[in-house]
């Protein structure tokens, strides 16, 4: 064996990752919105961490196969399980960059099909407040009111608190007397029937 080498000696050497074809021209591509595709270059040996099964940790040179067999098992590797990522979601760092996420989806798709387009930077936020309100009080949270993304107002709070609402039919909600309230969304109004819970 003439040397064993880690991602750690190659970046020492200035080698650098092998370059994506989402970069180097003439391919340059880009995303629905403009923006450049995501960096898919690929590093020769594995960097702190190894993404997949048979991704290469450390590059032998031997005089011959033999040789580089021999050193191979001598090599000792420190493998720690991680989580397992199947959906690019689950690879952000929290709730808020899943929300960012998700909202720069669908300006790709409003990009790409004839779908209304809406102020969707609005709606992040919405949804960023939803989520910070769920995680101060996930029994309360339902009791706050957003601004919509597509009229610019803010929505009132709710006559009753979430948790004392029994009744979540149309008229309840809007407070409507019968003489307000649309003939044809009478058959829709019937209140929810809570069963009493256990006594004691």
């Amino acid at each position: 064996m003439l040397a064993v080498y880690t991602a750690a000696d190659l970046e020492a050497a200035g080698i650098e990752a092998l370059p994506s074809f989402t970069r180097p021209p003439p391919f340059d591509l880009k995303g629905a919105d403009g923006s450049p595709m995501a960096d898919g270059s690929q590093y020769p040996l594995a960097r702190e961490r190894v993404r997949y099964g048979g991704e290469p940790v450390a590059l032998i040179v031997a005089e011959s196969v033999a040789a580089a067999w021999d050193a191979a098992e001598l090599i000792e590797v420190d493998y720690r399980p991680l989580p397992a990522v199947v959906a690019a979601e689950d690879a952000l760092k929290d709730d808020y960059a899943r929300i960012t996420y998700q909202g720069d989806y669908v300006r790709e798709l409003i990009a790409e099909t004839d779908y209304p387009s809406f102020d969707v930077a609005a709606a992040d936020q919405a949804f960023f407040q939803w989520k910070k309100h769920k995680k101060q009080d996930i029994m309360g949270f339902r009791d706050n009111g957003y601004v919509s993304p597509m009229t610019g107002t803010m929505a009132p709070p709710h006559h009753t608190r979430w948790v004392e609402a029994l009744d979540d039919s149309l008229k309840s909600y809007l407070q409507l007397s019968s003489h307000e309230f649309p003939p044809h969304a009478q058959a829709q109004a019937a209140p929810r029937l809570i069963p009493p819970g256990p006594s004691g």
